[in-house]
């Protein structure tokens, strides 16, 4: 006796072989790690500034 895969079953398989198809697929375009990196540290600045500005006013030396 034949087992018969449920339609919606085999749309989840499909799904999920692309899905990890993308996942290790190499890209052209690498991730922009300057682009990246700069955002960090834009976004870490202000509480850098922040933290230094507390604690010099609180006598405090890092």
């Amino acid at each position: 006796m034949s087992e018969s895969k449920h339609p919606s079953e085999s749309l989840k398989l499909d799904a999920i072989h692309t899905t990890l198809k993308q996942a290790f697929e190499i890209k052209k375009n690498p991730f922009p790690w300057m682009k990246a990196l700069s955002a960090g540290i834009a976004a870490a600045l202000p509480v850098f500034i922040g933290l230094s500005i507390y604690c010099s006013n609180k006598g405090v030396h890092i």
